[in-house]
């Protein structure tokens, strides 16, 4: 027994070396493949989260935040067959979201998605509004049997799929051009003229602040001839929220009110779908602090006031759409059957646009809907966090 345990021992110190031998080669080959990959990598992230390109065939969407996670290798790198559980992960991981933030981001950008564009405006809960008329009945009825399945609804996506006009995309993008007028998708690419526009808000200090945020938004509205409705002016602001948020320098998500991005992180982000070298969440972003963000825009909008700004700071590089019509939107009722009682109202509404030049045909035909979104938007996002954080 002695002899064969040293016959053992002999033959693993001889085959010691050969295995470190072997371990070395292998290692230069992966360091050899790596060198001559073609893609492009940067010193942010190594492995799994460098920095690689999109090849042509890759799927990219509008929006810059997604279109980073899947340059770094939080989502799929090609941009397809995108879970709902690979989006909440990839928004936890990259950029600190809570899980009521990164669930009610994924799910919530899924549903609407997946459904018909949501109105011009919702439902007014007020008492004086319960009575319903055939026609908001009507069109509640539609809309509610055009509604996707479960199934169809958290199915895998493409991020091209979100180039989708007036879902989740929509007018007035800091960095994107408006849908042609009756297209169906809008355009995914940059668009570098309002890219410059946007970094020309910066401030002496090369930060981007809340206030930098809401006068390019409210520029932006006035060039699109205000063709961006409530409940897509609230997305927008609660988009810019987002980014001051994650890369504002402040410690917590509701600080970063008070302060600003740095410039050179912010370009590197924005045009290149990129992260910086180092990068890394500062802290949790919460549900709550995103909406109290998004307020704090949307009180700084309203104070400057509609096309309260016409340019940028020292640049004037994008002219108004002047006749660009506001987004179409098929009304429902045209495949529902009404009776005569319900026509004459919808008549009667039509007139009423005629004698109230400020009253838009959605608000005439659709009485049951309120102008004001967006604090039913907030109020309900604000209690969902206060449910699940």
């Amino acid at each position: 027994m002695a002899f064969l345990l040293r016959i053992s021992r002999t033959a693993s110190l001889s085959l010691k070396p050969l295995l470190i031998l072997s371990l070395l080669v292998f290692l230069l080959t992966l360091v050899s493949q790596a060198r001559t990959h073609p893609h492009v990598t940067n010193d942010a992230f190594t492995g799994t989260h460098a920095f690689i390109l999109p090849s042509s065939s890759d799927s990219r969407s509008p929006c810059p935040a997604l279109n980073t996670l899947a340059n770094h290798g939080y989502l799929p790198r090609d941009g397809k067959n995108i879970t709902p559980s690979h989006l909440v992960h990839a928004l936890k991981s990259a950029y600190g979201a809570t899980t009521p933030l990164a669930w009610v981001l994924t799910y919530g950008g899924y549903f609407l998605l997946r459904n018909p564009p949501p109105p011009a405006s919702l439902p007014s809960l007020s008492p004086s509004s319960l009575s319903l008329s055939l026609s908001s009945l009507s069109h509640l009825a539609h809309v509610a049997k055009s509604l996707p399945t479960l199934r169809k609804v958290l199915a895998p996506l493409d991020l091209s799929d979100l180039a989708l006009h007036n879902h989740i995309e929509h007018d007035a993008s800091l960095a994107h051009s408006n849908a042609p007028p009756h297209s169906l998708y809008a355009p995914v690419s940059t668009n570098h003229t309002l890219l410059d526009q946007l970094f020309a808000f910066a401030t002496p200090n090369d930060t981007f602040t809340l206030s930098s945020i809401a006068r390019a938004r409210v520029l932006r509205e006035y060039q699109s001839n205000h063709s961006i409705d409530p409940f897509h002016a609230e997305v927008a602001r609660g988009e810019v929220a987002l980014v001051l948020g994650i890369f504002g320098s402040a410690l917590t998500d509701t600080g970063n009110i008070n302060a600003g991005i740095d410039m050179p992180l912010f370009r590197t982000w924005f045009a290149d779908n990129r992260l910086p070298a180092g990068w890394a969440p500062k802290h949790a972003q919460t549900l709550l602090g995103t909406v109290e963000i998004s307020k704090a825009i949307r009180g700084v909008m309203e104070r400057i006031g509609r096309g309260g700004v016409r340019e940028a700071p020292g640049v004037h590089v994008v002219e108004k759409e002047r006749d660009r019509p506001a987004p179409i939107i098929a009304s429902p009722l045209a495949n529902v059957s009404v009776s005569s009682s319900s026509t004459v109202s919808i008549t009667s509404n039509v007139s009423a646009v005629s004698a109230n030049p400020n009253l838009s045909k959605a608000e005439a035909l659709f009485p049951l809907y309120a102008v004001d979104v967006q604090d039913k938007i907030v109020a309900s996002i604000w209690g969902a966090g206060q449910l699940v954080e």
